[in-house]
Order: C-alpha cells, then sequence, then structure tokens
C-alpha cells in the first residue's frame, strides 16, 4: 500500500506496476525494463531466471535464493533486505543509467542462458539420480 501510494504521488502509475502472482508472466516481462522482487523469503526464485532470460534488468532483495541467482553488480543488483531506502537508491540507478541497466540485462541474459536451460537442468538432474542409485 505505501509503494502504491508513492507511484501515485509522483505520478507513474503508467510506468510503475504491482502485478503480483500471474501464471503468465513470461508474456509480459519482455516489456519491462526493470524487474524488482523485493522477497523477504524464496526458495528458488524462478522469476528472477524468467526476467534474466527476457533481457530485463533484475534488482532483487539480499536473501537465500536470490544470492544464488544474481551476481551483484554483474547479472543484476541486490539490495539490503526489508531497506526501503537501499531498494530506491538502487533503482535510481538504473532508471539514470541506461548503459549499466543494458550491461546487467546482457549479463543475466548470457548467464540464464548458460546455466538456466531444461537441458543442462536435465544432465544435471539425470547426473544426481544416477549417481545416487548406483
Amino acid at each position: 500500500k505505501e509503494m502504491t501510494k508513492i507511484v501515485d504521488e509522483y505520478k507513474l502509475s503508467d510506468r510503475v506496476f504491482f502485478l503480483g502472482w500471474m501464471n503468465n508472466a513470461s508474456s509480459y516481462i519482455h516489456e519491462f525494463d526493470i524487474f524488482v522482487l523485493p522477497s523477504i523469503y524464496e526458495g528458488m526464485p524462478l522469476s528472477i531466471i524468467e526476467a534474466m532470460a527476457s533481457k530485463v534488468a533484475v534488482i532483487a532483495s539480499d536473501i537465500s535464493g536470490n544470492i544464488d541467482l544474481i551476481e551483484n553488480n554483474r547479472s543484476g543488483k541486490l539490495f539490503k533486505s526489508n531497506n526501503l531506502n537501499d531498494l530506491k537508491n538502487v533503482l535510481i540507478e538504473l532508471i539514470k543509467d541506461d548503459k549499466k541497466r543494458n550491461k546487467l540485462s546482457k549479463n543475466a541474459y548470457e548467464s540464464a542462458s548458460e546455466n538456466y536451460k531444461l537441458s543442462i537442468h536435465c544432465k544435471k538432474l539425470s547426473y544426481l539420480y544416477l549417481k545416487n542409485h548406483k
């Protein structure tokens, strides 16, 4: 509610969206410049991988799961969890710096392409299953 009020106050409702849970996020995510995941808990944040694969710059809280996917200042930006001021500063930094945002997006895409393809996961799972059943 607080973030919605801030967006309204600064007249950004045509540019900032709080989408919540979506079943078809991949059909929208490529439209955005920045993806923000301010979670306080995540397991394996697939939404981050989807954003990375869609060449969208990612900002996420520095919690378990997120830090396993994002190399800070290379494939995305991390901010201190539960720290609205830190999130604001990181967001402003990427809004103002197209070159940095584009570089993060490019690096994120490369990371997602190299590490999170279905074929790679299948090979890793096959290896684990076969290794544990010998």
